[in-house]
């Protein structure tokens, strides 16, 4: 039986744990249930800053 994406996510979300999918024996990716992941402010030290771009921002950089 082949395994799919929506499966293992089902898993997690049923579960609440992660998964850790390592085909061949290599790492490649890991999903967590998103309560486990901290949305807080501290993750996102410029939320709310104002941005503000040069007026040259667009221009072709010049030839060195």
């Amino acid at each position: 039986m082949d395994i799919t994406l929506a499966m293992l996510l089902d898993e997690v979300t049923k579960t609440h744990s992660a998964i850790i999918i390592t085909p061949n024996g290599k790492l490649i990716a890991l999903t967590v249930p998103c309560e486990s992941i901290s949305l807080s402010a501290h993750n996102y030290p410029l939320q709310g800053m104002q941005i503000i771009f040069a007026q040259d921002f667009g221009e072709p950089i010049p030839e060195v």
